[in-house]
């Protein structure tokens, strides 16, 4: 499990996305607790 910011998607998160190179996130909470913009940007790590 990796805890982002409402706004922002950290460096440390961001790093370690690209590490695990995952197949598939899932995102929990609605977007008071995860903007759009972030669901976005973690999307781009997802291995395809």
């Amino acid at each position: 499990m990796l805890l982002t910011e409402p706004g922002a998607l950290p460096a440390v998160v961001s790093a370690e996305l690209a590490r695990l190179k995952p197949q598939r996130i899932v995102i929990l909470g609605g977007t008071g607790a995860v903007s759009e913009a972030v669901k976005k940007q973690a999307e781009t790590y997802i291995r395809r």
